[in-house]
């Protein structure tokens, strides 16, 4: 399982990473890009509870049509992940700035024992929702190590959606709030 997540995210990183030209043909740049992807600390791997905790907020995609379904529509999103294994997340349809602090705000605001719960381990993160009963997220998740290209930055989280049946079906980026 751990390796086709693998082979996800590499498809994942290919897919989004916005063409460059070059000299060199297709081929040799994709084997360039799978060899940096081959060494989990070169390009990314599973983000440790400390690296995960935090405020977060969604980046388009800049290939959309990676996605097969869009459980959430609404196209600006912010996350958080709590030491105590709570995440909270909400959406706007237009853009704003939220603070850390902002969010940190609105997440006091709601009562604990409705906030959904997450449980990290290894490269798979569950997600489970007290007010949905059988509710139950399995994402893969990777944290960007290095720079790659002018979309994805170190410390980006990168998520893939499981659907259930072992495919994947939705992905998302998240940078950090300061």
């Amino acid at each position: 399982m751990r390796k086709s997540f693998f082979l996800f995210f590499l498809v994942f990183l290919l897919s989004c990473t916005p063409s460059r030209k070059t000299t060199e043909p297709a081929v040799d740049n994709f084997e360039q890009i799978k060899d940096e992807a081959s060494t989990e600390s070169e390009i990314g791997g599973p983000p440790t509870k400390e690296e995960l905790i935090g405020f977060w907020k969604m980046r388009p995609l800049s290939n959309p049509s990676v996605n097969k379904v869009d459980p959430w529509p609404v196209k600006y999103q912010w996350f958080s992940f709590f030491e105590n294994d709570k995440v909270f997340s909400f959406m706007r349809s237009d853009s704003a700035n939220y603070t850390s602090n902002e969010i940190l705000e609105l997440y006091q605001s709601f009562p604990k024992d409705k906030i959904p719960n997450y449980n990290l381990q290894g490269q798979f993160i569950t997600i489970d929702n007290p007010e949905i009963e059988n509710y139950l997220e399995l994402w893969g998740i990777n944290i960007v190590r290095k720079d790659r290209g002018s979309f994805f930055k170190k410390g980006d989280l990168v998520m893939s959606l499981d659907d259930g049946k072992g495919e994947v079906v939705y992905y998302r980026i998240l940078r950090r709030i300061e």
